[in-house]
């Protein structure tokens, strides 16, 4: 069965301007000379692109895998070079160069990710760079820029799709002398591309965002104060549950009465504030405070109340599974005796991480040493599970939500909590002769974490090194080696049970004008590789 898929729309710009505060990337010029592949989607890429789903707006990008899971990219499953692509959490997510996954250190599993309406830049990089943005520096990282506040800066955007999806955003900045804010508001909402004979299933996403600065000078020096807030809610009518491969055959965008009840509802909040500084003799300091807070609540039926798996039974309908397979069905009523009621799941998290990280750095224009930067971060992140069970009966062939009653089983299924500490330090230089480029680095992970009755503490220094050679202006041939690094689960005993690797790359670019070609080949030896398997 085939989708038709189409779409119309209205936007209007005034004013753009290159975002005022972090880029990881410089100019075209520095990015010919770099000892490395990236790559950066600039405001007008996006554009061109026409797509709020970031699986459609990386899928060009060569090196990272993507994994799709409802065709919407609400939560998105990204890999860089060879890395696992589930829930992005072997790639290390930035936002405005802040990190901003739920809990980075002690539950990476991206469920949020920024909502691509406000972005108007997003920077991937890989090899040796990775080393200055962990923790996850294996695959590599990818930077999202948001809007920025410029004076006289207005878009208004919207889009109407097939399935009744609909996309909105209005923005506006203003300066006032050496004040500046802006405001931007965001709306997503749509039918599911899958249906239930009964039910409406769809999507719902809205933001709000607002960023201020405030422009002085403190004895001649200029100091930016900035402040970003925003809020961002989700419900989404999304399951694990499959087909069988027949029903399949027959309807692959079909889904079964029993998971009507499925939906993830989420609220994500989060405040930056910091101070970017001009110092004595060239340097900039750039500090920002950061504290976020992620609440999802994940409902899914997951077995029947006799402990019968839903995945078995859809494998083999037929037999002892054949009066299971028609309660999933909604062909038949439940039957408590027999153990054919469904247990409904309510996973509910809560995250929280907050932090300080700091950035000194400085050009210069004489000798080898041409750029220098230093880091320091201290990160605090937390998760709170409580998961529950409700019973899912099929009555009059219809699914209805039934709550334990006082002499049924616990509720409660799972009720943990997650914590960690880190410290990280790190350094990069760039050393320039002629047409030579050394870009050397290192960076100091300093890990503890806890999880009910188990502590651990983890340290790994992390170097890097990346050179290249640019015989003429557009050609550059270059190659590197970093140490790549993913921490270890709060829950792990075990001292050795880091995943650690060791990255190479070489490779040559060519830019001329509007055109460009870029070749790299690339190793990666890992020294404890690591999977994840579950119904996602």
């Amino acid at each position: 069965m085939s989708r038709w898929v189409w779409m119309i729309g209205f936007w209007s710009t005034l004013s753009l301007a290159e975002p005022e505060v972090f880029t990881i990337l410089g100019q075209k010029e520095q990015r010919q000379s770099l000892p490395g592949i990236q790559h950066e989607l600039t405001d007008e890429d996006l554009g061109e692109i026409q797509s709020l789903d970031i699986h459609k707006v990386l899928k060009s990008i060569p090196g990272v895998s993507l994994q799709e899971e409802d065709g919407l990219g609400l939560r998105p499953n990204i890999g860089i070079r060879g890395a696992h692509p589930h829930r992005s959490r072997k790639v290390t997510l930035l936002e405005d160069g802040i990190l901003i996954a739920p809990a980075p250190y002690s539950a990476p599993a991206a469920y949020y990710f920024p909502d691509m309406g406000r972005i108007t830049g997003v920077e991937v990089y890989k090899g040796p760079s990775a080393i200055g943005y962990g923790p996850h520096t294996i695959g590599g990282a990818i930077n999202l820029k948001t809007t920025p506040v410029v004076g006289g800066y207005q878009r208004y955007q919207g889009t109407y799709k097939s399935f009744n999806q609909k996309e909105l955003r209005a923005e506006a900045a203003e300066e006032f002398g050496p004040l500046g804010a802006l405001i931007s508001l965001g709306h997503r909402s749509g039918d599911s591309f899958k249906t239930i004979k009964g039910f409406d299933l769809g999507y719902r996403k809205d933001d709000v965002m607002v960023k201020l600065f405030y422009d002085t000078a403190i004895f001649g020096y200029e100091q930016r104060f900035f402040v970003k807030l925003a809020r961002s809610f989700e419900r989404s009518d999304e399951t694990y549950l499959g087909l069988s491969k027949g029903d399949f055959a027959f309807d692959s965008y079909a889904r079964y009465p029993i998971s009507a009840f499925d939906e993830m509802r989420w609220r994500h909040d989060q405040i930056n504030f910091g101070v970017e500084s001009e110092l004595m003799g060239g340097w900039w300091l750039h500090t920002t405070f950061y504290q976020h807070h992620f609440h999802r609540r994940w409902g899914k039926v997951h077995a029947f109340s006799d402990g019968r798996d839903i995945g078995e039974v859809l494998k083999e309908p037929y037999g002892q599974n054949q009066v299971y397979y028609q309660t999933i069905k909604g062909e038949v009523d439940s039957e408590p005796l027999i153990g054919t009621e469904l247990l409904y799941g309510m996973n509910e998290r809560r995250y929280r991480s907050r932090g300080v990280e700091s950035r000194i750095s400085r050009s210069f224009d004489f000798g080898l040493l041409k750029e220098m930067e230093v880091g320091v971060r201290y990160h605090e992140d937390e998760v709170h599970r409580h998961h529950r069970d409700q019973l899912v009966k099929i009555v009059n062939l219809n699914p209805i939500k039934s709550p334990y009653s006082d002499t049924e089983a616990e509720r409660t299924t799972l009720l943990n909590h997650d914590k960690a500490y880190a410290g990280a330090f790190f350094t990069k230089i760039r050393l320039e002769k002629e047409a030579f480029r050394l870009d050397l680095g290192a960076r100091q992970e300093m890990i503890h974490t806890r999880s009910q009755e188990v502590s651990r503490d983890d340290q790994v220094f992390l170097p890097g090194a990346g050179l290249s050679y640019s015989p003429l202006s557009q050609v550059t041939f270059f190659l590197g080696i970093h140490e790549g690094f993913t921490p270890a689960a709060p829950s792990e005993e075990d001292s050795g049970s880091m995943e650690k690797s060791t990255n190479s790359e070489a490779g040559v670019r060519y830019r001329s004008g509007q055109s460009s070609f870029e070749l790299a080949l690339f190793h990666s030896d890992y020294k404890n590789i690591k999977g994840v398997c579950t119904q996602s």
